[in-house]
């Protein structure tokens, strides 16, 4: 397990590789990957209590294991990262997630380290999945109000009772779209 900490905007600007799980979690601040994370046999937690998580230059590789990100503001991660499966938390009003992926991932579970579970897709605003090939949803994705999109995606496959709720009620009234 690799962990680090920070209490202000963190920037990781050196590689990592690893056979185990990586956590980085900012309790002020952004966090920005610019450079890579690859963990061949394990998952990846990025957590920014109070900020965003995002990408410039570096990218996730997880792909025996997932991608796990918690944060309070946008976050986007559009870089060409390779992971089996995604999941994340946005927890701000109106804020907005995107996810790039080299190959196809699934919507799931993700569990790093002690940390408990992250399942599916929750933010304040709009979702974007971008897959050169396929999407899976094992899990589901709501928003507050804001429009779900997977582009690129030769295939979408939804599993069984997974649901996709654009008005975060649960009911028939979404707000938000749709767009496979």
């Amino acid at each position: 397990l690799a962990s680090f900490a920070a209490t202000g905007d963190l920037t990781l600007g050196g590689d990592i590789a690893t056979t185990g799980d990586v956590e980085l979690h900012d309790t002020v601040g952004d966090l920005t990957l610019a450079t890579n994370i690859d963990s061949t046999a394990g998952s990846v937690l990025l957590e920014s209590t109070t900020g965003a998580v995002t990408e410039t230059t570096g990218a996730v590789t997880a792909t025996a294991g997932g991608l796990a990100v918690l944060a309070a503001n946008s976050s986007a991660l559009d870089q060409a990262n390779d992971v089996a499966s995604f999941a994340a938390a946005v927890t701000g009003a109106g804020q907005t997630l995107s996810f790039t992926d080299a190959n196809g991932f699934a919507v799931d579970s993700v569990t790093v380290g002690a940390n408990p579970a992250v399942t599916g897709i929750t933010t304040g605003g709009a979702v974007t999945l971008t897959s050169a090939t396929g999407v899976t949803l094992k899990a589901d994705i709501q928003t507050d109000g804001g429009n779900v999109d997977l582009t690129g995606a030769t295939a979408v496959t939804v599993g069984a009772n997974v649901t996709i709720d654009t008005d975060a009620t649960g009911g028939t009234t979404d707000a938000g779209s749709v767009d496979l």
